[in-house]
């Protein structure tokens, strides 16, 4: 109970890193669709779950996701989305890193939670977040972005398959690798919390 307040304290200012990570430091990549970026901003979820359990990742998520609403053009559906996502990769890491806090754990939950992350992508766009940007933009124009990249794609479900999971196992995959490397550095306040 004594350390409730800093927990707190620590939820909320890896929450402020995390959107800002979210709104001003994303980028494209060349063999993406414009409308997706590449971004960091899950690296403070996962410190505050490796260093203050689950919970307290997803805490981290929810906040930054609601940070956000204004900066999406999707208004809540894509902060929303984006949110399910983060809780399919933090809770898998959470809970297996929490039952063994051990370099082969933190190795372990990290792929767990990536896959997970994965799977989850492809439902989570296909059935909440895509139909939202089909009001926004075409359905034929979304499949245009990823056929300008590979001809072949004939669906949104084989767009997704192709581009969207893969990619998303790779963003989780590096962030928990980026995540390991600043965790260890962190000071002992953080990690004792």
């Amino acid at each position: 109970m004594k350390n409730e307040p800093r927990k707190l304290a620590t939820i909320a200012i890896l929450s402020g890193i995390s959107a800002i990570l979210a709104v001003f430091l994303r980028f494209n990549l060349p063999f993406m669709p414009s409308f997706i970026k590449m971004d960091l901003a899950k690296l403070p979820a996962i410190i505050a779950t490796y260093s203050m359990g689950p919970f307290s990742g997803i805490s981290v998520c929810l906040l930054k996701n609601i940070i956000t609403i204004p900066f999406s053009s999707t208004f809540i559906i894509g902060p929303l989305a984006n949110f399910l996502l983060e809780c399919s990769f933090i809770l898998p890491l959470g809970i297996i890193y929490v039952k063994n806090k051990s370099k082969y754990s933190a190795i372990l939950s990290c792929i767990v939670g990536s896959l997970s992350m994965a799977i989850t992508s492809f439902p989570i766009n296909y059935y909440i977040l895509y139909p939202i940007y089909f009001q926004i933009i075409s359905e034929n124009k979304i499949l245009n972005m990823y056929q300008a990249i590979f001809p072949q794609i004939n669906s949104i479900s084989e767009a997704l398959l192709t581009f969207n999971v893969p990619f998303t196992l790779l963003k989780g995959l590096l962030v928990s690798f980026i995540a390991s490397l600043l965790y260890k550095r962190l000071p002992k306040f953080i990690k004792d919390i």
